[in-house]
């Protein structure tokens, strides 16, 4: 999964803002995208028990 070089800045941003501290560009990325597939597999996971 490829998040855009926006997106990625937008994550360093908000992660700076909430815990002090700048993740490098590549580890951003690498927590994004570990992000977006917990976000994932919960949205999912409660949309089958929904059922």
């Amino acid at each position: 999964m490829n998040l855009s070089k926006e997106s990625i800045e937008e994550f360093i941003e908000i992660y700076r803002t909430e815990f002090g501290e700048t993740p490098a560009y590549e580890e951003a990325e690498k927590m994004a995208t570990n992000l977006l597939h917990l976000y994932r597999i919960l949205i999912s996971k409660e949309s089958h028990s929904s059922n």
